[in-house]
Parts: C-alpha cells; sequence; structure tokens
C-alpha cells in the first residue's frame, strides 16, 4: 500500500485501481476513495455483494456464533431501555440523477422491556414507505412473546391483525 496525504490504500500489482483505503476520518471504503461511513462498499457493477463466510465443520444450530454471522451491537455502557433500538437493516435507493437517496424499508431490532439479567426481550419490526415522504412505517412487529402483529405494534395473540377504519392495515 501507499501513504497518501488522504491516508492509506492499497492497490494490487501496478494498477493504479484502489482496492481499500482508510481515511484520516477513520472511515474505510472498499472500492471507494471516498467513504462518507465507517464502512463502505462500493461496486460498479449492479451485483455489489458483501459475503460473510465461515469455512469450519460441523456448528451448534443453536449457537450465534456458527457459520457466517453479522452481529450488529448497541452497547452504550447501560442496560437496553424499553424501545432502544439494537440495530437497523435498512434499505435505500436513489430517487433522481442526482443520487439523492431515500430510505424504502428496514428491519429493526428493539428492546421490549428494560433489560436486566433475567429479562432481555427484543422485537423486530418490519417497516415499509408507501411513497410519503417521511420514510417508512411500521407494517409487522413480532413481540419478545412470539406475537405477530400487523397493523398493530401491541400484538394480543399469536396473529393479530388490525385496519384502520377504512379497512386497510
Amino acid at each position: 500500500g501507499t501513504h497518501t496525504a488522504t491516508g492509506l490504500t492499497v492497490n494490487v500489482g501496478s494498477s493504479d485501481t484502489n482496492y481499500a483505503a482508510l481515511f484520516n476520518g477513520g472511515n474505510v471504503g472498499i472500492g471507494t476513495t471516498a467513504p462518507e461511513k465507517s464502512l463502505e462498499v462500493e461496486s460498479a457493477t449492479s451485483n455489489s455483494i458483501v459475503r460473510i463466510k465461515a469455512t469450519g465443520t460441523g456448528g451448534n444450530a443453536s449457537s450465534v456464533t456458527s457459520g457466517g454471522v453479522l452481529q450488529l451491537v448497541e452497547d452504550d455502557g447501560a442496560a437496553m431501555a424499553d424501545t432502544h433500538c439494537m440495530g437497523t437493516i435498512s434499505f435505500y435507493g436513489a430517487e433522481d440523477a442526482s443520487n439523492t437517496l431515500n430510505q424504502a424499508a428496514n428491519i429493526k431490532c428493539l428492546a421490549d422491556e428494560t433489560w436486566a439479567s433475567d429479562q432481555n426481550g427484543a422485537a423486530l419490526t418490519f417497516s415499509t414507505n408507501h411513497g410519503e415522504d417521511g420514510g417508512p412505517t411500521e407494517r409487522l412487529r413480532i413481540d419478545d412473546g412470539g406475537n405477530v402483529g400487523i397493523g398493530t405494534d401491541s400484538p394480543l395473540a399469536l396473529l393479530h391483525v388490525e385496519t384502520s377504519a377504512a379497512g386497510t392495515p
């Protein structure tokens, strides 16, 4: 690699193509020389893929570290508070030629209670954008008891569907 005023870049062979770069702000870019986030992977093709691959044998299906694992961790030094977000997977698309990004959907993991040694309840929420400005709206929730809510963030049964007055969720 070479050291430049912007950071460290990794080139392969005699190519001037940067394959990875670490910049002064601490951001790491793969396929880009201007990462805007802590880790940014960019591809000029339409099939940009990030792979986490485990090549070991066996693996316990109940283990949280078997196979390829992506961990989204929230640890601010205190117990998780009720409704505190532990991680989000967000889906974005460009809405114009200026590459203005708009969030289309997300999946979140939220604490379903204030955590302690004997209570670690969490919910998964699934949100989509119906085309209005303002971002995605929660459409489905799986609570800490396994109840599924559609149109409600407080499911009271294994499957709880709530509709608006117009009859749509």
